[in-house]
């Protein structure tokens, strides 16, 4: 058999099982959806228009596509907080040395789920997509391996950041990308997770959505506002907690990071 059809039959046998586990998993998608997800453009532009669904800013992506260029061996790499699969995980697909492995998590569940939230129009968005973002992301990743000639082993996990982290081995990742939740709760708790999983002779953690330095200042005016996912220019939650566990952070455009070296936390290598 030739090696292009064995990995079109291995890239349909991931397909299925992921689908087997959509639908054990009792999600609501359409069967109409699947075909156009995993055999055209997806999402559909005319569809992120209509519903106004933000996107990593390109700047943000250069910063992340410069902490990446760093690395010249294969990684272990983490993104937390997926959705569609595009943007920041196609970015991680492109640059992340051959042989290296990326793990995908996300709960793909209701974005309001848990939290005592002001009217958010975005968030219900957000929820009404949840089934299309799971199967755009098989599709992103099916396609990449079909098309790239770089091999990155990727493993999707379906499941709440904060159940799933807990259950990882400390010391396991190289690098890890947080764009999960918004909320204070959640994103520190993916941060404390973070710094245990992080290798701890020499990691990167970085993440979105950070528009201000975690200042004494701008903390202050986050906690007053941690019912809201974004208020005035930024997000309170994020801010709040990358200062309360992080502390100090690199930041350019929204996007912050941020080194592990020998278990300490350092802002530069």
């Amino acid at each position: 058999m030739l090696t292009k059809e064995r990995n079109f039959i291995s890239t349909l046998s991931l397909v299925r099982r992921q689908l087997v586990s959509l639908y054990e998993n009792s999600i609501e998608a359409p069967i109409i959806a699947i075909l156009p997800c995993l055999l055209s453009n997806f999402p559909p532009k005319f569809l992120l228009k209509i519903l106004r669904i933000q996107r990593v800013d390109n700047g943000r992506l250069q910063h992340m596509e410069e902490i990446l260029n760093r690395y010249k061996k294969p990684i272990r790499a983490l993104e937390i907080g997926t959705f569609f699969g595009d943007n920041s995980t196609q970015l991680l697909l492109k640059h992340l040395p051959a042989g290296s492995e990326l793990f995908l998590l996300d709960g793909w569940q209701k974005y309001r789920e848990g939290h005592n939230l002001k009217e958010d129009k975005y968030a219900k968005k957000m929820d009404s997509l949840l089934h299309l973002g799971f199967l755009s992301t098989i599709r992103n990743v099916v396609f990449n391996k079909l098309s790239s000639k770089r091999e990155v082993k990727v493993t999707i996990i379906r499941g709440k950041s904060s159940n799933v982290l807990k259950l990882l081995a400390s010391n396991t990742f190289d690098f890890i990308y947080i764009d999960g939740s918004h909320y204070y709760s959640d994103v520190k708790v993916d941060l404390q997770n973070s710094l245990r999983i992080i290798n701890q002779k020499f990691g990167i953690i970085c993440g979105d959505d950070l528009e201000r330095m975690p200042t004494l200042s701008n903390m202050s005016l986050a906690s007053k506002h941690l019912d809201n996912d974004f208020y005035q220019d930024f997000h309170p939650g994020v801010l709040l907690a990358v200062g309360e566990v992080i502390r100090s952070v690199n930041m350019k455009d929204g996007f912050w990071w941020t080194f592990v070296r020998e278990g300490n936390i350092t802002l530069r290598i």
